[in-house]
């Protein structure tokens, strides 16, 4: 978190970003879910467009009953995905916003890439 912090005051967003990504995964690993989502939420706001921090962040809301706003941030990815653990996840939070349509049709996809493997 120091090494986060620390490079945010000094404008090295990606480091930061990183950095606070990291801190999120410690978080989650040990079940501190509301830290993680806090440290991955800060990790998001400084790398919006970084898939893996997109994901990570959605987990975590995704975790916290917050659907809603884990298929809003993979959305932006979704057209151009074809990671099966990101299909699922971006499905699972679908599913669970009441998209079932959309949510159908990731899985299928998702359903391919596996037997692609």
């Amino acid at each position: 978190m120091r090494l986060a912090e620390a490079a945010e005051r000094l404008g090295k967003n990606a480091i930061a970003a990183r950095a606070f990504l990291r801190a999120g995964q410690l978080a989650s690993a040990s079940g501190a879910a509301a830290d993680a989502l806090n440290v991955l939420g800060r990790a998001h706001r400084l790398a919006p467009q970084e898939r893996s921090v997109a994901l990570l962040y959605a987990q975590a809301n995704l975790q916290a009953g917050n659907a809603v706003r884990a298929a809003a941030l993979l959305e932006p990815f979704a057209e151009s995905e074809s990671d099966a653990m990101f299909l699922d996840t971006y499905g699972d939070a679908l599913m669970r916003s009441g998209n079932l349509d959309r949510a159908g049709e990731i899985w299928t996809a998702s359903s391919r890439e596996k037997k692609k493997e």
